[in-house]
Order: structure tokens, then sequence, then C-alpha cells
């Protein structure tokens, strides 16, 4: 079956590395293709994931208010997402500011983040 071959990696067979990236919810799965078929491969990995124990992970999000600036002078393409879209400035402004979004990862640039279902 699946042994542990690090922290949060396991190998399926010695032939096969999957990783868990836990905050996206996915994995990464890597392997040799000069010694593997791809779709063999991808058969006895599904085959092999039904049998790795789900996890239950703790939620350590929390929810953090950033103070956004809203102004033309700014916010370069405000006036064309109206046009585009028919909406009024404000309307734009109560729709972007009324969802909350979720930063999976923050970047090499301070305060770049990478944010999901934006």
């Amino acid at each position: 079956m699946c042994k542990e071959s690090s922290k949060g990696s396991y190998l399926l067979k010695d032939r096969v590395d999957v990783k868990e990236i836990s905050h996206l919810q996915y994995i990464l799965i890597t392997f040799d293709i000069l010694k593997y078929d791809f779709y063999s491969m991808r058969e006895e990995v599904l085959n092999h994931l039904k049998y790795i124990d789900k996890v239950e992970l703790k939620d350590s999000s929390k929810t953090v208010e950033i103070p956004t600036l809203y102004s033309v002078d700014v916010g370069l393409d405000l006036e064309h997402m109206s046009k585009l879209h028919n909406l009024s400035i404000e309307n734009i402004i109560d729709i972007h500011s009324s969802n909350i979004y979720y930063v999976y990862a923050i970047g090499f640039l301070a305060g770049f983040a990478y944010m999901g279902d934006v």
C-alpha cells in the first residue's frame, strides 16, 4: 500500500512520490515517465489513494480586514469596469467589498497575496 517516506510525503510501491499540499487541499504526484506509463501509473495511484486515511485539519484561518482605497485616481480600471458591466462605480465597490477573499500563500513581494476564488 502506502508508506510514509517523509513528513507529508508518501511512496506508492517505491515508484510514485505523492506530496500533500494541505493548505491547498491538493497533492503533487511525480514519477519517472521514462520508466512508467502515465495511464497505468494514474490507475495505480487512484487505486492506492483510497487507502490513505483522510486527515481532518483544524481550521487555523483568521479573518483580517484590509483597508482598501477605492478611487478613480488609483483604481484605473474602475470607470472602464463601470461602463463594461453597466454598473455604477459605487455598485462595483459594494460587490467587491462585500465578499470574503481567501489568501492561500503570501508572495515574494510585500503585500502580494495568492488568493483563490477571486
